[in-house]
């Protein structure tokens, strides 16, 4: 992430993790466990550092509060909800492309990724 940048907007992290996948979908769509490749993607995509949550929680202020899917959650700061909704973004993101990908593939192709599981 550019650091020298004033703002950094959600649309940009969705987009750099969106060609991160299509740069990836061999080694995607060949992977035995496919949920845990994508939680891997998911998980390394998301900022770590407290300077960059805030400046994608100030594109988009949903991103700081709580929501029904993680309410029960147990989050020690407003850091870490910001964490879980990006994750929660990014992780949709990742199975709506991987379904796309997986439906836009030719029978033999689906056959050859199967078979190399």
């Amino acid at each position: 992430m550019n650091r020298n940048k004033e703002r950094l907007y959600m649309y940009e992290l969705e987009d750099s993790f969106k060609k991160l996948l299509e740069d990836n979908k061999k080694e995607i769509l060949e992977s035995k466990y496919i949920d845990d490749t994508l939680h891997e993607y998911t998980d390394g995509h998301v900022p770590i550092y407290n300077y960059d949550l805030l400046r994608l929680a100030c594109d988009d202020l949903y991103l700081g509060y709580k929501t029904e899917d993680n309410e029960q959650e147990n989050f020690k700061s407003a850091y870490d909800i910001i964490k879980w909704n990006i994750y929660e973004k990014l992780n949709s993101i990742a199975y709506e492309w991987w379904k796309s990908t997986w439906n836009n593939l030719d029978t033999t192709s689906k056959i050859l990724s199967l078979k190399s599981r």
